[in-house]
């Protein structure tokens, strides 16, 4: 149902009990609306609802049952009015929030930020919820470099797709979450889906994308300059060290090296001298002298020797300095390179490809940017995952299908099920995205299935602050790092160098001193006598040293030759073992084999003992299920909606209406005489297994309910003593809406009556449905094969007698062959091998097993199948295209006498045509004509004498060129013609909102004679009394008003008033038609204004006509201005005025 409210939403409003064509259009995180149609009649029902009007809508899945509408668009056609609706919180649609981060925090939270950002507090007082706690929310309303106001609901939309959440719109509140359910409910064709449509959109497939980042990075100058001046400073500290310490190491290796050397000189010496001393008995060798001049060219030639190898060396070090400065300055521009890198843009560049950019024929490309990654890593990521989460590689597919909801299968927004359509070749599990529901009829209309999308285009995906600063870090270290390895270079290869150099320098000095003492001490030929003596000495030591070696050659080939007979033994006992071991292997596995047999043997013996027990077994159950009845009839009558036989103004006087279901009162005692009424028995078999179900809804926040079944005899009494059916099992606690079963043997009694009560007075149920089957097993709830009659014989009531017996045969025929003792008889029910098979597992009971509920939709099946079967037959023998064959019909003879019963009868119907030729000849009185419907026979007209309604058309009414009409009628009277897709009219109506004639006369720029649209221009009449003031009032509507004479002639000079400007300007104007040819004026002389306001020169201003004869402009306090006269000029400077007169000729000029 749908209600006009006022602004309390708790209580019903004015039901438009006229609507049709209602339907309330939901979509997952989108559109929220409803739209509906009232009929132009008499009830004037269509009038109450205005723009701006407060809804309230049935949607019974709610826990309250209803939402909240406001109308934002009237419709108005000829004989209908359609009306759209937003749920009420689409009222922020238009409200502006200003810019904010939602960094990792709860849905709930990130609701509330939302709420506190709004650029002007909204009207409608917001409420917010949610449940959701596994899920965080992080959200950027705005780009980085866009910080205007967004529209509220857009941002909303956006943070809940971007989140994978989902929002709810209930009255004033808002739910941000996780809603619907995941269930198995199954919708397939031949079974509850009665239309069936899909859209694959392919438009917005993107297969590649380009992700783009610019940005510069963060780092401060000042401290890289710094830094970089501290490392080159401590890379020459640490050289200079470093040389120190190795030039003291070379230092001591030539001292070290010149000990060594003096000693093997003294050494030499001595040895010389020894030798002169045994040779002075010889001949003394003959010395030759150098002469002066031999003496100075050999310490020439020496000196120049040393000059030329001091310049190379001069030389080589001049180079390695230059060389090193130039690495320094190297090292220098590189690091001024790098403080310049910091002012440059970087730009980040990625492509990537979708894992389905094959099965397209063309590449769709896609152009995204993202300045807050500032690595290709992330910016990979951020593209890839408009493929894995966005899915926008897919086309949306949506499923819609109309469905005929089974009981408790309805499905709702956000819930998953399972679609399977044969045809189509589709089964998938999917999600409902879009609903059309009905709030007059109370049911689904149509679901859309799909998956949930997010607008791509305009999402705003940033990186944290922290992940902002992590990115910096990162690139400081990269930098730190690269500056340490460009230093540590630069310092091993000046150290390399320096000591190159240095050592050369060194050996040219030592090769040098060298030389000359070679020079100065030549070693006589005894010396080399000694040498090869201790050469040959050597010789000798090497000569023993290989003999020696080969003595201990020989031993290790002695020592092989063992170790060769050693693994020769073991390579022969390693054969041996694993002889063995092939051995033993053989003999377990024959021994396993043998076992493996035997196995087989055994449980082939009790394989065939278990099939023969099983055998058995299934014998007994077929013999049971041939045995067994199941229910599923009910046997009590009016369960549904508690008429007849029950005192049903009882119920609804006390009762309680629930989600639009009437449920009995709460009892407070063991009378249930409100709810059940004791004139309905319902005739048991003894010794019989009942099961009775109904529903149960506590009316506080827990409540009990028992179900007594009281045995009262054949005339409807209660037997003495009073006997009961009572077990503690059947009391129930219940906290929310339930379906208790109740199980019992009548034993020997029959005629029982059923009641309900609950256990103490503080804990109070409502009690429905009830059913009453036979069986265990209780199953869903249906009315009774009475009540099913009943609504037959309704339809029934149309066809022939025939046919009723026809239906009523077949009916007869389902009971005896189907239905023995309402219950389906075991030869009707199918048990497949499954079903055995279900019975068999652990020897469970029958009773607990039949509760398959496979089991009774193969029994429905059949019973259904059955009735289709019968209703068939009737249509083929008894209907023949959509009439009944005469074989069908019993025409009774003495009706064809009736109807033929003489000559006259026929004569006086097929009377000659002088006769309707004379009537045609009679002149008709007017005076004749007292009431009734004067038609024409083109249709053109139509008088309504009764009604007092005078319609004229000049053609169909649909025609768009050129159409006339007439309305005269107790109210909306009209003059009305259309030509071109336009029309001109003159209608008699009412005020709005009040009960007053009103007039207007006009054009449309449509064929709508509506003096209430915008195409509508020209004049509109209301009487005094239909005005808040008191005064009457006429409106002209256009967008120019022209003031003419002469026909409206221009060249006349009249004058324009601008209502409207093309363009979307804010300037509106007053001006003449012809300013070449006449001189306007404002006022005339005796007729003048006295005040002109004005606005926009600067500040606003007023011109003022003053009795002593002064014209003034004033500012608009009145506190600055100038006036004007015939002989002076004055200025009001605060509250005085000066006068330029007195001024100019030196007098006292303040007045």
């Amino acid at each position: 149902m749908i209600y006009l409210q006022e602004t309390n939403f708790y209580y019903n409003g004015l039901p438009l009990s006229q609507a049709y064509d209602d339907v309330i259009e939901r979509d997952l995180n989108g559109i929220y609306k409803l739209i509906f149609k009232l009929p132009v009649n008499k009830s004037d029902q269509h009038k109450l609802v205005e723009k701006d009007s407060m809804l309230k809508a049935t949607e019974h899945f709610r826990e309250i049952g209803y939402n909240i509408f406001r109308v934002r668009y009237i419709d108005k056609e000829e004989d209908y009015v359609q009306f759209t609706a937003y749920q009420i919180i689409f009222d922020l649609a238009k409200k502006y929030v200003n810019p904010f981060f939602v960094n990792d925090l709860l849905p709930v939270d990130a609701l509330k930020m939302w709420s506190q950002k709004f650029n002007e507090p909204p009207n409608l007082s917001i409420e917010y919820w949610s449940d959701t706690t596994d899920k965080r929310v992080t959200y950027y309303s705005n780009k980085q470099d866009d910080l205007k106001p967004r529209y509220a609901l857009n941002v909303l939309v956006e943070m809940a797709n971007q989140s994978d959440l989902d929002l709810d719109f209930y009255l004033n509140g808002i739910s941000l979450g996780r809603i619907g359910r995941d269930t198995q409910f199954l919708y397939t064709t031949n079974k509850n889906i009665t239309s069936f449509g899909q859209e694959d959109n392919y438009d917005e497939v993107i297969t590649r994308i380009i992700a783009n980042s610019k940005f510069k990075p963060e780092y401060d100058k000042e401290k890289l300059k710094k830094k970089q001046k501290e490392e080159v400073e401590a890379l020459k500290t640490k050289q200079a060290e470093f040389n120190k310490r190795l030039a003291d190491e070379k230092r001591q290796k030539r001292i070290e090296k010149e000990i060594k050397e003096a000693i093997r000189r003294e050494e030499l010496k001595k040895i010389r001298y020894k030798e002169q001393k045994k040779r002075s008995h010889k001949t003394m060798q003959v010395t030759v002298f150098k002469s002066s001049e031999e003496i100075e060219n050999e310490i020439r030639e020496k000196y120049k020797a040393q000059q030329q190898k001091t310049d190379i060396q001069r030389q080589l070090a001049k180079e390695h300095a230059e060389k090193q400065k130039a690495e320094i300055a190297k090292l220098k521009a590189k690091h001024k390179e790098e403080t310049e890198l910091l002012n440059e843009e970087i730009t980040l560049s990625v492509t990537v490809d979708s894992p389905l950019i094959n099965e397209y024929p063309e590449v769709y490309e896609m152009s995204i940017e993202n300045n807050d990654i500032k690595t290709v890593e992330e910016l990979t990521t951020f593209a890839e995952n408009y493929f894995s989460v966005q899915n926008i590689d897919k086309p949306n597919v949506s499923t819609k299908i109309g469905l005929e909801v089974l009981q408790n299968e309805e499905v709702h927004l956000g819930d998953t099920v399972i679609v399977r359509h044969i045809e189509q070749d589709i089964d998938v599990r999917n999600r409902v995205i879009a609903t059309k529901y009905s709030p007059m009829d109370k049911k689904y209309l149509e679901v859309t299935f799909g998956s949930k999308t997010s607008s791509y285009t305009s999402q705003n995906s940033s990186i944290s602050n922290s992940n902002t600063e992590k990115v910096i870090r990162d690139y400081q270290s990269q930098l730190e790092q690269y500056l340490d390895f460009r230093l540590n270079t630069e310092r091993e290869n000046f150290n390399n160098h320096f000591e190159q150099e240095t050592g050369l320098i060194r050996d040219k000095i030592n090769e040098s001193n060298q030389t000359s003492q070679a020079s100065i001490n030549v070693l006589d030929n005894k010396f080399t006598d000694e040498f090869n003596n201790v050469q040959n000495e050597f010789r000798t030591s090497l000569q023993n040293a290989q003999n020696q070696i080969n003595i201990n050659q020989a031993s290790y080939t002695s020592d092989k030759e063992v170790v060769q007979s050693k693994l020769t033994e073991l390579y022969s006992k390693q054969n041996e073992s694993k002889l063995y071991i092939d051995t033993k292997a053989n003999d377990v596995t024959n021994e396993f084999n043998q076992s493996i047999e035997r196995a087989k043997s055994e449980v082939l013996q009790a394989t065939n003992f278990s099939n023969s027990a099983t055998l058995e077994q299934i014998n007994q159950i077929n013999r049971k299920v041939d045995n067994m009845k199941i229910g599923a009839v009910n046997l009590l009558k009016g369960t549904s909606n508690y008429t007849t036989p029950f005192n049903h103004n009882k119920i609804v006087e006390f009762g309680k209406v629930i989600n639009d279901q009437l449920y009995a009162l709460e009892h407070e005692d063991s009378k249930g005489y409100f709810f059940w009424e004791t004139n309905q028995f319902v005739k048991l078999e003894p010794n019989t297994d009942y099961v009775l179900s109904y529903d149960v809804i506590p009316k506080f926040e827990v409540g009990g309910a028992y179900t007594p079944i009281e045995i009262v005899n054949e005339n409807g009494y209660s037997l003495k003593p009073r006997q009961f059916l009572l077990k503690n099992e059947t009391i129930k606690e219940v906290k929310d809406k339930q379906r208790l079963i109740f199980k019992f043997n009548t034993g020997n009694q029959t005629n029982l009556r059923i009641y309900f009560t609950s256990t103490w007075p503080s804990k109070l149920v409502y009690i429905a449905k009830p059913q009453l089957e036979k069986g265990t097993v209780a199953s869903d709830w249906s009315p009774n094969v009475d009540d099913l009659e009943k609504q037959i014989n309704v339809v029934a009531d149309s066809i022939s007698s025939k046919a009723i017996e026809a239906v009523r045969g077949d009916i007869n025929y389902l009971r005896s062959n189907i239905l023995t003792a309402d219950s389906v008889n075991a030869n009707m029910v199918n048990v497949d091998r499954a079903l055995i098979d279900k019975l068999m597992t652990n020897n469970l009971l029958v009773n607990n097993l039949t509760s398959n509920y496979t089991l009774t939709e193969k029994m429905k099946s059949k019973a259904l199948e059955s009735v289709y079967g019968n209703i068939s037959n009737l249509r083929t023998r008894l209907i023949t295209a959509n009439s009944i064959t005469s074989n069908a019909i019993n025409v009774d003879y003495g009706l064809v006498n009736k109807l033929i019963n003489n000559e006259s009868f026929v004569n006086t119907l097929t009377a000659k045509s002088a006769f309707i030729n004379a009537i045609k000849a009679i002149d008709i009185d007017a005076s004749r004509i007292t009431s009734g419907v004067l038609r024409s026979t083109s249709g053109s007209m139509r008088w309504n004498l009764n009604a007092n309604s005078l319609d004229y058309f000049d053609g169909a009414e649909t025609n768009y060129y050129g159409h006339s009409r007439i309305l005269f009628h107790t109210t909306n009277n009209a003059i009305y013609q259309s030509n071109n897709g336009t029309c001109a009219f003159l209608t008699f109506s009412r005020t709005t909102g009040t009960q007053y004639p009103s007039i207007a006369i006009g054009t449309s720029g449509n064929l709508d004679a509506d003096s209430n649209t915008g195409s509508f221009s020209g004049i509109k009449c209301h009487t005094a009394k239909a005005t808040d003031d008191g005064l009457s009032e006429v409106d002209i509507i256009a967008d120019n008003i022209k003031f003419d004479s002469h026909g409206g002639d221009v060249n006349t000079g009249g004058w324009t008033l601008e209502n409207y400007r093309k363009g979307g300007s804010r300037v509106r104007a007053f001006y003449g038609n012809n300013t070449r040819e006449y001189k306007y004026e404002l006022g005339q002389d005796g007729y003048r204004f006295n005040t002109v306001w004005t606005s926009g020169l600067n500040d606003r201003i007023k011109i003022v006509n003053y009795t002593d004869g002064y014209t003034g402009i004033l500012s608009w306090n009145e506190k600055y201005g100038i006036q004007f006269s015939n002989y002076d000029v004055r200025v009001q400077y605060g509250k005085y005025w000066y006068s330029f007169g007195d001024i100019l000729r030196g007098d006292s000029w303040r007045v």
